[in-house]
């Protein structure tokens, strides 16, 4: 088994941990972009974006601005952490079982690769699913629901942020403006629902492999050796 093992439940407590932080901020984002809404409700639809903002938005579109800031700070911090535990996972993943597929770079690497984003990390979550559940005969592990359900809901709310995004920087009347809103008040429940998801498959992977990585160097033996060796 590879030296390089460890155990991956300090990291899986700290992306359950930002998930919640992010979740929060979800639902503000959501109360600020139906205020955003109310105020887009005031004017034509085929009023210019210039116009509206000078004349009914300036107040929500300032607050929303401001607390997109925030946001996309919590969703940089959870975004981050969660791949440094996919990462982690997919390390531990192929010690277990040599002959997994999908390495441990590739695990993460592939979120940023267009058209493969769509199926690859998939892939290798299941992989690691199966081989911390049984390492010798991994290829037999039945893949949960649960991981369906996970990607499913990746993909459903990515997939309607980034329209709203795109249509939101193109608006070029509150018609296109009120659409977009409609987008990401639609992608809020989904996103809410992936965190949910995800926060079960990170406790339950983090538990299977802390049971099947007996050698693995655990966090507290960490701090134990550096202590020594000071």
């Amino acid at each position: 088994m590879s030296g390089s093992t460890r155990d991956p439940t300090p990291l899986g407590r700290a992306v359950i941990v930002l998930l919640w932080i992010y979740a929060a901020a979800e639902v503000i984002f959501f109360i600020l972009e139906f205020m955003r809404l109310a105020a887009l409700g005031q004017a034509e639809s085929d009023m210019g974006a210039n116009l509206y903002f000078q004349t009914y938005g300036a107040d929500a579109e300032v607050l929303l601005g401001l607390f997109s800031i925030l946001y996309l700070l919590t969703y940089a911090m959870a975004g981050i952490v969660t791949l440094k535990w996919i990462y982690r996972i997919n390390l531990n993943a192929k010690a277990l079982a040599p002959d997994k597929q999908v390495s441990p770079v590739w695990a993460v690497g592939w979120y940023f690769i267009p058209f493969a984003s769509l199926f690859m990390p998939f892939k290798a979550m299941r992989e690691t699913w199966q081989i911390s559940r049984s390492p010798d005969t991994w290829r037999e592990e039945p893949v949960p629901a649960l991981l369906r359900w996970w990607w499913g809901l990746y993909i459903a709310s990515s997939s309607i942020s980034l329209a709203s995004s795109r249509l939101d920087m193109a608006a070029a009347t509150v018609g296109d403006m009120a659409l977009a809103s409609l987008l990401t008040l639609l992608a809020t429940p989904l996103t809410l629902a992936l965190c949910l998801v995800l926060m079960r498959i990170v406790r339950r992977i983090s538990e299977t492999q802390t049971a099947k990585l007996p050698g693995a160097t655990s966090s507290a033996e960490i701090v134990a050796l550096a202590e020594v060796s000071g």
